[in-house]
């Protein structure tokens, strides 16, 4: 008689463990989906136009301008290769607003380097697998150092988009490189425009390697002149 007083109670208390184990599953079960599935995105998109950064930080709106579509449009602005090699303070060079032109400029391109892992590819890239940046160094003469040259910046959506592209593809050769304005303000350091501490008249070239922060980032087309 008991026992038939305290099945209900029993009844109940074993319904209740059945149900918490079963939402514990699901939880779990979901949990591991949800894992799977972002795993997915992140292998099929290989890295979003923010890099690993939080999209409302200075430098993760950066990394979107540097991450931007490699697409050809039909309005240019020619920019001569002088207005990069002019020298002094050079954060008002362009504007704002000029960071959305479509440019071109005619230059001698000196030598390129395959750069490795940044926040703006998740740093998942290598120098030795080559699929990062490529800075490529331009100037108005072919003997010019890297501290008189300006920087247009090859990126993995151009890779992806044209193939295989050596670091030294253009060394020596005049070429018209297009893309977008892109002012790197993260190398101001390295630049002999606005270094603070360097030797302008004899820069150690390992840390100063470039004339002003302005950059063509990304290229979008690369045309050899000679």
């Amino acid at each position: 008689m008991r026992f038939r007083n305290s099945f209900p109670f029993v009844f109940f208390i074993v319904f209740i463990l059945v149900v918490i184990v079963v939402l514990s599953y699901q939880g779990c079960k979901t949990g591991k989906q949800i894992t799977q599935t972002n795993s997915v995105i992140k292998a099929a998109s290989g890295c979003n136009d923010f890099g690993n950064l939080d999209p409302d930080s200075e430098k993760g709106q950066s990394n979107q301008l540097k991450n931007r579509a490699i697409i050809e449009k039909k309005q240019v602005r020619k920019i001569s290769v002088s207005e990069f090699l002019k020298s002094g303070e050079d954060s008002a060079w362009f504007s704002k607003e000029d960071l959305d032109d479509y440019v071109c400029v005619e230059a001698f391109l000196i030598s390129g380097e395959d750069q490795g892992p940044e926040s703006c590819n998740c740093d998942l890239a290598s120098e030795k697998n080559h699929d990062g940046d490529i800075h490529f160094y331009l100037s108005d003469k072919l003997d010019a150092k890297k501290y008189q040259s300006f920087i247009a910046e090859i990126t993995p959506k151009y890779r992806a988009k044209h193939g295989t592209i050596k670091e030294n593809a253009y060394n020596m050769k005049r070429v018209k490189i297009y893309g977008y304005l892109f002012y790197d303000k993260e190398h101001r350091k390295n630049s002999i425009n606005t270094c603070k501490t360097c030797d302008k008249a004899n820069p150690n070239p390992r840390t100063i390697w470039r004339n002003t922060c302005w950059e063509i980032h990304p290229v979008v087309k690369i045309e050899v002149l000679d």
